[in-house]
């Protein structure tokens, strides 16, 4: 029990770890819970069979490696979306020169 357990909580801290580095940083906190409950039953099974803890301690470090990685990007990182309106010149400007391309084309000359 320990032993699935352990796994268990180290993959969820591998997946965290790995959410926590990705822009999709805000899901890292749901393989964290997951990985921290699993590591806190594993806790609870090898304290009570008296078994050595390093791989749960480890799970531990790891879990909360991302959760502090996800938490700073939380509240340190900022979308802003500034100056729509070169991004708007700039759409209708290429829609305005693809439909001159297309008014250049000569397609009354091709046969099929």
């Amino acid at each position: 029990m320990k032993k699935i357990l352990t796994l268990g909580s180290l993959l969820c801290a591998v997946f965290a770890i790995l959410l926590a580095v990705l822009p999709l940083s805000n899901f890292a906190f749901l393989p964290a819970g997951l990985g921290a409950l699993l590591a806190g039953s594993a806790f609870y099974v090898a304290l009570k069979q008296k078994q050595p803890t390093h791989s749960i301690k480890l799970a531990f470090l790891l879990l909360s490696i991302a959760l502090v990685l996800a938490s700073y990007k939380l509240l340190f990182t900022s979308l802003k979306v500034e100056n729509t309106e070169e991004l708007q010149q700039t759409e209708q400007q290429s829609e305005q020169e693809a439909i001159e391309t297309l008014e250049e084309l000569n397609l009354d000359d091709i046969e099929m």
